[in-house]
């Protein structure tokens, strides 16, 4: 019983082995995985404004990114009259620097439950490799104006 589990052991590692430097060597350049691309970024943003907290997930290739934006009524600073608004739309990133240091993005979005115009304009510093200072403003049509800054992680 061993006997046998140790050669069918031996038979899979070394299929096993073989199948994986011949199909998914990573130093052969004629293979190339089309799983991932690197023009396919995924950015998380968080923030604080002083009456709200701003998340937005922007999903997008190369500078073209969809964008959903939440804003909820901070707790401790927030009015009765205050709700949640939900902004989705279209951003367009331009990255600045040699090393793309910088970026500047502008954001054409329309609120979800009220369908008003909106416009987001940012900018965001890295700090380290995919982390980055966030600084955005929001304008809604109702002449309100979002002063947004958190860190942004770009993936």
């Amino acid at each position: 019983m061993n006997k046998i589990f140790l050669v069918v052991w031996i038979i899979t590692l070394t299929t096993k082995l073989y199948s994986q430097e011949r199909c998914y060597s990573f130093n052969d350049s004629r293979l190339v995985n089309p799983i991932v691309d690197k023009n396919v970024k995924y950015k998380i943003s968080t923030g604080l404004c002083y009456h709200y907290n701003s998340t937005s997930i922007e999903i997008g290739y190369k500078r073209n990114y969809f964008s959903l934006t939440t804003m909820t009524v901070n707790p401790y600073r927030g009015t009765m009259r205050m709700k949640d608004e939900f902004y989705m739309g279209y951003t367009y990133n331009v990255p600045i620097g040699r090393k793309e240091n910088y970026h500047i993005g502008i954001t054409p979005a329309f609120e979800i439950t009220s369908h008003e115009p909106v416009v987001r304009f940012y900018i965001d510093r890295r700090i380290y490799k995919g982390f980055f200072l966030h600084g955005s403003t929001i304008q809604v049509s109702n002449r309100m104006n979002h002063l947004i800054g958190g860190i942004k992680v770009v993936i």
